[in-house]
């Protein structure tokens, strides 16, 4: 047993946050394992209607698989470690930790410092979407953004004029909008707001989707910022409370 009040607490510390993060890591592998095999995710996606992008869904799939892949490895090493007193199992899970800090970090500095050049990526492909709006792909993902957001276009509706969706032409009388731009089943009036530029939009959702996801990131950010430092300060007193038991650990076990 882990000589000295200090790094018992340590020990005990670390079972239980590594144990609920080790089980929230079998939790993530499960949902994200699920989502790749069920098919009737798909079916539930198109029997609802939702616009949510299916390629998305998988994407978000395999990210998570891999996320909980690498949270159950930290928490198991970091659970059994302690209950063991297993140094290699600490020195693997400070080692993680480690990982997550620095990967945090970087994430970090990289989007403080080329947040321009993000903002930039996000309108291209906004506009990327706009014009290619009638191919499957690219109607479902904007289709999404439009109705999350109550949006239309990446600037505004009129980005839709000369697109695709028009066959590229620029008549006002008869060019239209994406039903997702309209806010009810009125498309009518909303095409007519649309080309006669308002002035009164009622059915047409009038406003620029890159401005208000930009807007809805600056408004949350106090918010991920406070998550993302509680959770560093969390993983930084694990390494320490591992370092303790680390040092104080009572040679016991024969294979160790």
């Amino acid at each position: 047993m882990a000589d000295g009040m200090c790094a018992k607490c340590s020990r005990y510390l670390l079972v239980v946050f590594n144990f609920f993060f080790w089980v929230s890591g079998c939790g993530l592998l499960g949902i994200g394992v699920w989502i790749c095999v069920d098919d009737r995710i798909e079916e539930f996606l198109n029997n609802a209607n939702i616009g949510f992008p299916l390629d998305w869904i998988y994407i978000f799939a395999y990210v998570i698989i891999g996320v909980g892949g690498f949270i159950f490895i930290t928490g198991f090493c970091g659970c059994c470690g302690a209950v063991r007193e297993s140094a290699w199992m600490l020195a693997g899970y400070i080692g993680c930790v480690v990982l997550i800090l620095v990967a945090e970090l970087v994430i970090g500095v990289y989007t403080a410092v080329e947040r321009k050049n993000l903002e930039n990526m996000l309108q291209n492909e906004l506009t990327r979407l706009v014009n290619d709006y009638p191919n499957h792909n690219r109607n479902v993902t904007m289709d999404f953004i439009q109705e999350y957001f109550d949006c239309c276009g990446s600037r505004n509706f009129s980005d839709y004029r000369e697109t695709a969706l028009n066959n590229g032409t620029n008549t006002q009388s008869t060019w239209i909008v994406p039903s997702s731009c309209c806010k009810t089943g009125n498309t009518q009036q909303c095409y007519s707001e649309a080309r006669n530029l308002g002035p009164v939009y009622t059915e047409l959702r009038s406003l620029s989707c890159y401005d208000k996801i930009i807007d809805f990131l600056y408004g949350n950010v106090v918010i991920l910022i406070s998550v993302v430092v509680g959770v560093a300060v969390t993983e930084i007193l694990g390494v320490i409370c591992a370092i303790i038991l680390c040092q104080n650990r009572t040679e016991y076990w024969d294979w160790d």
